[in-house]
């Protein structure tokens, strides 16, 4: 896969989650904090760019900031209305048949992590992939097509904002990574990024 379009029809949209509060790291950006000589987002973009056939970020401060990485789109809902805002507008703004979603905040993620929930995702003819990291789901790890904007639209509308409630209301298939657990890990500490 590559950022040139390979994909054709079956193309894949990599949208970055970067809308947090960062109340564990004293209301910092924290995609934009640096970890390691980088930012995370750095980091995060590095395992996902090769894997997707275009990038969008999700914002709600800083955009100049991640413009330099990619295009930015930024929340049409109030600011911190949670990451469905930010995934449901990057949705709108996809042309590709396919989105493959992610945080901002995991600097480690599997190498082949796109490649893999694409695997699945064709093989169980399910509305979702989602990765397990095998002690749990990883609900803002997913790959999903484009036409599902229309259900979470109206779970948007009924007033909910949890991720873990969509999801369980929709037809998936958790994508195992139980021998990369740790690929999951978010940095939230400060000490994290000393």
């Amino acid at each position: 896969m590559t950022s040139e379009g390979s994909h054709s029809a079956d193309g894949i949209t990599g949208i970055v989650l970067c809308g947090g509060e960062g109340r564990r790291v004293a209301g910092a950006d924290k995609p934009l904090l640096n970890y390691r000589g980088r930012p995370l987002i750095e980091w995060v973009l590095e395992t996902i760019k090769p894997q997707v056939d275009r990038l969008l970020i999700s914002t709600n401060r800083n955009d100049e900031n991640y413009a330099t990485y990619a295009p930015v789109i930024s929340d049409e809902l109030p600011a911190y209305s949670g990451p469905l805002a930010g995934i449901v507008t990057c949705l709108k703004c996809c042309t590709t048949e396919l989105a493959f979603i992610c945080p901002g905040d995991v600097p480690h993620l599997p190498a082949a992590i796109v490649a893999k929930m694409l695997q699945a995702y064709r093989e169980s003819g399910e509305e979702i992939a989602v990765a397990h990291d095998g002690v749990q789901r990883q609900n803002l790890h997913l790959l999903l097509a484009r036409n599902t904007t229309g259900s979470l639209l109206s779970y948007l509308a009924e007033g909910h904002r949890s991720v873990h409630g969509w999801l369980n209301g929709l037809n998936l298939v958790e994508v195992d990574f139980s021998h990369e657990t740790s690929s999951f890990r978010n940095l939230n500490d400060p000490d994290d990024f000393l």
